[in-house]
């Protein structure tokens, strides 16, 4: 499986991740000239700008999928929430959290999924 149908797996985990844990997802794969939002939910009244991040065993031998978000993606991220929100005409004051996913798929076992919120 190439880095891209991967990703999507990943992805697509992630929102029924979220939507079980009553997340409403508004969006997914926001996209701007300055990147892209992978999923965009609300849950108890916050906005949440959610990076996801996928793996295999293999490619997590020496990094997590949430290690590759530095600080300049953090930044970032923070850049496109507020070009959706503007985009969106959402409320300014609405408070709004960056988190991340990662999703680990395993040879033979059910995937990992973790929710890291406000990195």
């Amino acid at each position: 499986m190439n880095n891209k149908s991967l990703g999507q797996k990943g992805e697509k985990l992630a929102s029924n991740y979220l939507i079980s844990n009553g997340y409403a997802i508004l969006d997914k794969n926001y996209r701007t000239p300055i990147g892209e939002i992978d999923i965009i939910a609300e849950n108890n009244g916050i906005l949440c700008i959610i990076e996801v991040k996928t793996g295999t065993d293999e490619s997590t031998k020496y990094f997590l999928p949430e290690q590759r978000i530095d600080a300049k993606k953090r930044n970032r991220l923070r850049k496109l929430a507020e070009i959706y929100v503007k985009h969106n005409n959402i409320n300014q004051k609405k408070e709004i959290r960056i988190d991340a996913i990662s999703v680990i798929f395993r040879e033979n076992k059910e995937p990992i999924i973790e929710h890291f919120e406000n990195i």
